[in-house]
């Protein structure tokens, strides 16, 4: 390949050889290829006078500068190939310096390097580079026991370049990050035993254009970091491959042909994967002929949904490290993963993110735990993230939370869960508006070390969410909520938000909104515990009134009445309706901001039934069922304002499970109840007008008949007895 590059080159010869040069092409049609790469090296370096020979390193064609005078300094740019072809060899055992080197300088511009004998050596380590096709063509070659030692290495950089690299009979590259197929086209062949390729950090194959990765014959190619195919990557091993041995492995099966093996400490893909009481953490795959030996260890990234579809189990009180976790972590990724049940654990050394680039959702429950430093809920744009905190369950941040990176992320703690962090952000980014955090449920808190930012201050909107309801409670020392966001937390359910040790700044630029649910009793009720307060923002108080100097809010009694009832309240002493569907035994409340002066408002609810709830009905899926639905009418609100609406949904439901829907009239549509609370008997959620709403959820299961009968017969049974034994 060398010499074939030497005789198409243009600009290497004197012009009075141009007629010889013309005589040799015409010649090199007509002779076996084999005899050309012979003959054409005498020609070139006998005739032409265009090469210089510096012990062992020779040199021929345009290089910006002699290869005598490099040295691996940070002074010294090497130029193979600058404007025209070039080419340097290496062999006897010589070394060769340079520090940043470009093989293909320029666009449409070849150069090779060859490194070819034991002990040859081109070295260009330290912070050096080398670049095999940058804009251009570029060859290298590591033969024969040739050495190249080097920092990063990129197989076509830019989207001009082509990059090939071929490592054989003995030869080897050692690099700090290995990238094929950078931004231009890449090719890596590393064959026979003994031949190889070795990176101390990463290695991706197809960063962002073609790359290809060929392991033949025995060879093998280590890796201490994450060895990531992307997209438009392939690693080949052909009929008798070699050996990867990596950190990780981030790949799709269909990336992968030949036979060969993987020995990888960390593991990100798609399908199935599970560890549990059967499944441990040392496991054997095989992937269209190659064998996958997984061993699952704190140096290896751990996740799933890499480019398509995936899952990973963690249960049964198993324990899973990892340096870094990925779930959905291409575009286009869907990924799902379960931490479940007590003294199960995923323990990642460094950061943890639920929908990388894709969509991903994290659900740990039952008393599993899952810790990280840093954790990413809708990392870039476009992804998004749920992260479900249930049971008893933990999350444990050592540094900062994103609930909404660059994407969008919602993050919902219940039933006893608990998350912790040092400083949190929802919404981090314009990208990110619209992230939610729920914390909901006795026994259900966020513990933030740092500062809260309910969507973090900047340039831009950045619409960030969170609800406390239920027992929940939130600790910060410091609160900041944007022009843009909102607090929510419901009264008379022992939810608070604390800051500082109740002694902390709490600066609301948006909305803080205290909320009484059907359920509420009427009280005083402090939800917010701070010392200073600050801000330009607004505090709503729905179903009570707001003491600005005391920061408390008295919840006043519901003006009770039947369904379809129209129902008056003055708005400055009462804030609260509850109406009762006689023929159900359903409810529904609404509670209302008061106002200073009186005001009446009339309100009508009516429970929804005949064609309209059949409609709804049609659009729920299997085993789900409307649980409540109602219809209200008014005279005196004016639509804008928020309210709060208490719909019956009876017991035994999560939050999760809950569904809310608005009716407009003649269609149902889904409701984005952002701060929807339940409390096992009502749906909460805040509205800003009056139309028909409803909730779905799983369908009560229904009492079969024969227990019924089987129960009536067993109290007959007892009434009988009792009066028996009375006689």
């Amino acid at each position: 390949m060398k010499h074939d590059r030497l005789i198409e080159g243009k600009g290497l010869m004197p012009s009075s050889w141009q007629s010889l040069h013309s005589r040799l092409r015409q010649f090199a049609a007509y002779v076996p290829k084999l005899l050309l790469r012979t003959m054409l090296p005498m020609a070139a370096t006998g005739l032409f006078s265009v090469s210089a020979s510096h012990a062992t390193i020779t040199w021929s064609g345009n290089l910006n500068s002699d290869p005598s005078t490099w040295t691996s300094s940070y002074s010294t740019e090497a130029h193979i190939g600058n404007t025209a072809y070039g080419t340097v060899t290496v062999d006897s055992g010589s070394t060769l310096n340079s520090y940043w080197s470009y093989i293909g300088y320029s666009a449409g511009v070849t150069g090779e390097v060859f490194i070819d004998g034991t002990g040859s050596t081109w070295n260009s380590a330290g912070l050096g580079r080398i670049y095999v096709g940058y804009d251009g063509n570029g060859y290298l070659t590591a033969t024969n026991g040739g050495i190249v030692t080097t920092s990063p290495v990129y197989v076509g950089f830019h989207g001009s370049a082509t990059g090939y690299v071929s490592v054989n009979s003995g030869g080897s590259i050692s690099s700090n990050e290995f990238y094929v197929g950078y931004s231009g086209i890449g090719t890596a062949t590393v064959d026979g035993a003994g031949s190889s390729i070795t990176s101390s950090g990463p290695l991706t194959v197809g960063y962002s254009s073609q790359g290809t990765l060929n392991i033949l014959n025995g060879a093998t190619v280590t890796v201490a970091g994450n060895t990531t195919i992307g997209s438009l990557g392939t690693v080949n091993f052909g009929n008798n491959g070699g050996a990867i041995n990596t950190g990780s492995l981030l790949y799709s099966p269909s990336q992968l042909s030949g036979s060969g093996t993987i020995n990888t400490s960390g593991l990100v893909s798609n399908g199935a994967l599970v560890f549990d009481a059967t499944h441990g953490t040392s496991q054997t795959f095989a992937v269209n002929g190659v064998t996958i030996n997984l061993n699952q260890g704190s140096s290896g990234s751990l996740g799933t949904g890499y480019s398509g579809s995936g899952t990973l189990t963690i249960a049964d009180g198993v324990s899973v490290a990892s340096s870094a976790g990925y779930v959905a972590n291409r575009s286009g990724s869907t990924g799902a993963a379960t931490i479940t049940g007590s003294g199960t654990k995923w323990t990642n050394s460094g950061s943890l993110y639920v929908g990388y680039s894709g969509t991903g959702n994290l659900s740990i429950n039952n008393s599993g735990q899952v810790s990280n430093t840093s954790g990413y809920v809708g990392y870039n744009s476009g992804s998004a993230g749920t992260v479900s905190v249930s049971n008893g369950s933990t999350w444990i941040n050592t540094s900062t939370l994103y609930v909404g990176y660059n994407g969008i992320g919602n993050l919902s703690i219940t039933n006893g869960g608990k998350v912790s962090n040092n400083n949190s952000r929802i919404s981090n980014n314009t990208s990110a508006s619209g992230s939610t955090v729920s914390v909901n449920g006795s026994g259900s808190s966020w513990t933030n070390a740092g500062t809260l930012y309910i969507g973090y201050t900047g340039s831009g909107t950045r619409i960030g969410k969170l609800s406390i309801s239920d027992g929940g409670t939130v600790t910060a020392n410091t609160v900041s909520i944007n022009a843009v966001s909102s607090l929510t937390t419901d009264l008379g359910r022992g939810s608070s938000l604390t800051v500082g040790g109740g002694t902390g700044t709490i600066t609301n630029n948006g909305v803080i909104r205290m909320v009484a649910g059907a359920g509420a009793a009427n009280g005083t009720y402090t939800p917010i515990s701070a010392g200073i307060w600050a801000g330009t923002g607004t505090v709503q108080a729905l179903g009570g009134i707001w003491d600005l100097t005391n920061h408390t809010v008295t919840v006043s009694s519901a003006a009770s009445a039947a369904a379809g009832a129209a129902t008056t309240i003055d708005l400055a002493t009462t804030q609260r309706f509850l109406f009762t569907d006689e023929a159900s035994g359903k409810s529904v409340g609404a509670a209302f901001q008061a106002t200073a002066s009186p005001t009446d408002l009339t309100l009508t609810a009516s429970a929804v039934s005949g064609s309209v709830l059949t409609s709804l009905q049609s659009l729920l899926g299997s085993g789900q069922a409307v649980l409540s639905g109602w219809d209200f009418s008014t005279e005196g609100y004016t639509a804008g304002n928020p309210l709060y609406l208490s719909l019956f949904a009876g017991s035994g439901h999560s939050l999760s499970d809950l569904t809310v829907w608005n009716y407009d009239g003649s269609t149902w549509s889904k409701y984005d109840a952002a701060d929807l609370a339940y409390d096992n008997t009502y749906a909460s959620f805040t509205v800003t007008g009056l139309s028909g709403y409803a909730v779905s959820g799983t369908a009560p299961a229904p009492i079969p008949p024969s227990v019924f009968l089987f129960g009536s017969g067993l109290s007959g049974l007892f009434f009988f007895r009792r009066k028996k034994a009375v006689s």
